[in-house]
């Protein structure tokens, strides 16, 4: 007789957000100069002679006195590049305009500004999800905390080529925010009733639903919309103009669903069904790096410690909640986060906006691997009358913290995909000392 598995929802808010469309760039917009003021850069050709006196220079090239030339090497040649300062002489368009004119340059420019970048994308909520990055955050005033998303997205956004699997209540895989990243079985021709990779399940197009036998990853806003959040969170499409950003813009979405109903349970035997479908899938070639669980219960089930291990060996990192019940887990444990001491699984406390263990948060020295922002996050919310391309809200939980991490994890196969899940489990940094939780938050 199979156990029901609680899973635990959200212990704070509950609510659709109604918050004012604020313009979000793609890069922040101050008022700068683009150039600096009073100088600019020209390169002489190489078979040309600089002229070194000032005046000169300014007679000849520029036709006024008063600029004077620097050389950007101690070494500098002929064809070499300077820095020139126009002392108030000319504006920087005119100089650029008469130097290019002299038969010697080869070309002049504006010295212009740089600056260090930070990818923001310009979804409409991304101001409101502080857990990102707090930059226009409206209601926290801590800037270290969060997980410092744009400075990762400088360097990778993500991967199409990567899976991540949200194991879990459905997922709304027709969410405008979602439906570009859902993952597609590239070796099942839909609809057809074959069962065409030869794997035991007809038409697994997105995924499965371990429940009803079926591949109907999506039932009901009500009962999937829990799934359908952690999946936001990991993976909704970024810089779209739309929603809310995941902390992986690009990745592939498998939505497994084996919890359900009114109070989102499920069994221990289904769980297990479903990361040995995640194994099956990988061993026919395609890329899933990472199980999503954002659930838990109290039964210690010798079957699903053995398929979170056999899933490592296969080459997936188990990322799970650490659950809700404000418990030190070491002492008093609950599963699969009490598997945390596997090296291919790791558990996920929840921090909040002040970059402290959220109250509810449980938390283990051994147990609990990191933390990472779980208290009142936005995220995509499921399809209904009344938002008919999805809606938006904001959920507090481990479930919530979990998918971040998983998240993290797509990111960095993203950028080393040679990272073992043992590899990607100890890629932590801490800045500050640890909670009463003792584990290090995670960040970018």
């Amino acid at each position: 007789m199979k156990k029901p598995l609680s899973f635990w929802f959200c212990v704070v808010l509950l609510s659709f957000v109604v918050v004012p469309r604020q313009p979000v760039y793609s890069q922040r917009h101050e008022p700068r100069r683009a150039y600096v003021e009073d100088q600019i850069l020209v390169k002489f050709k190489a078979n040309s002679e600089p002229i070194a006196d000032a005046e000169q220079f300014a007679d000849e090239v520029f036709r006024t006195r008063g600029a004077r030339a620097e050389a950007l090497s101690p070494r500098a040649r002929g064809g070499s590049v300077r820095l020139v300062h126009l002392n108030g002489q000319l504006s920087v368009e005119e100089a650029v305009r008469r130097a290019k004119a002299d038969p010697r340059v080869e070309y002049a420019e504006p010295d212009y500004i740089v600056q260090a970048s930070e990818t923001i994308p310009n979804d409409v909520y991304f101001s409101q999800m502080w857990g990102l990055s707090n930059t226009g955050c409206f209601f926290c005033d801590q800037p270290t905390a969060n997980i410092d998303a744009p400075r990762a997205w400088d360097i990778t956004t993500g991967s199409d080529d990567v899976v991540a699997v949200v194991l879990d209540t459905g997922v709304d895989i027709g969410h405008e925010d979602l439906a570009p990243n859902i993952w597609v079985n590239p070796n099942e021709t839909p609809g057809n009733g074959i069962d065409d990779d030869g794997n035991g399940f007809v038409d697994d197009v997105n995924g499965w639903n371990f429940i009803d036998s079926n591949n109907d990853v999506f039932k009901s806003s009500n009962e999937d919309f829990h799934g359908t959040h952690v999946a936001g969170s990991i993976g909704a499409v970024g810089d779209n103009g739309k929603g809310v950003t995941g902390v992986a813009w690009h990745v592939k979405l498998m939505s497994l669903k084996f919890l359900g109903g009114p109070k989102g349970k499920g069994s221990t035997g289904n769980a297990v069904r479903g990361i040995n479908y995640a194994i099956s899938q990988r061993n026919q070639g395609v890329n899933i790096r990472t199980i999503n669980a954002s659930w838990g219960g109290p039964g210690d089930s010798q079957s699903l410690r053995d398929a979170i291990a056999a899933a490592g060996e296969a080459g997936i990192l188990f990322v799970c909640a650490a659950g809700n019940s404000g418990n030190d887990v070491d002492e008093t444990p609950e599963f699969p986060s009490g598997f945390g001491a596997l090296p291919t699984c790791l558990s996920v406390a929840a921090m909040n906006q002040a970059d402290g263990l959220a109250d509810f948060s449980n938390f283990g020295h051994s147990t609990v691997g990191v933390g990472a922002p779980g208290q009142s996050i936005l995220s995509t919310f499921p399809r209904n009358q009344f938002l008919p391309m999805g809606g938006y809200g904001a959920l507090s939980g481990t479930s919530m913290s979990t998918p971040y991490v998983t998240g993290i994890a797509v990111l960095l196969w993203s950028h080393e995909p040679s990272l073992t899940p043992a590899d990607v489990k100890q890629r932590r940094s801490c800045r500050r000392p640890p909670t009463r939780a003792g584990q290090t938050r995670m960040t970018l």
